[in-house]
């Protein structure tokens, strides 16, 4: 047997604002720059990227994504993480990773 744990953060009406795919999409963003990248990186169409971002936008009092002004050369909006979604990437894949652990130790103990 094994054991799958997810974690993930809901707004106060139940909506999802942050899990497993958001942290995906935010990480290969940051390090893409490029919605077109980060949507082909997680198997994606533009617009679910774009609905990812709206929802923390919409959602989360930080700015999380910023739009740089310039385009690259491919004539496309390049974007990163402000210091606030790093911070809560961070503690996300922090909590991940405890809840896991925690997990995983209690499961080897009832099975």
């Amino acid at each position: 047997m094994n054991l799958k744990v997810k974690v993930w953060i809901e707004d106060k009406n139940n909506n999802l604002l942050f899990g497993g795919g958001k942290t995906q999409v935010l990480k290969h963003l940051d390090t893409t720059g490029s919605i077109i990248e980060t949507a082909k990186q997680n198997d994606m169409t533009y617009d679910k990227v774009m609905k990812h971002i709206e929802v923390l936008d919409n959602n989360v009092e930080e700015e999380m994504v910023l739009r740089l002004g310039g385009r690259n050369e491919d004539s496309v909006n390049t974007y990163m993480l402000s210091a606030d979604a790093r911070m809560v990437l961070q503690a996300y894949e922090i909590l991940q990773y405890d809840v896991e652990k925690y997990a995983r130790k209690r499961f080897k103990e009832l099975y």
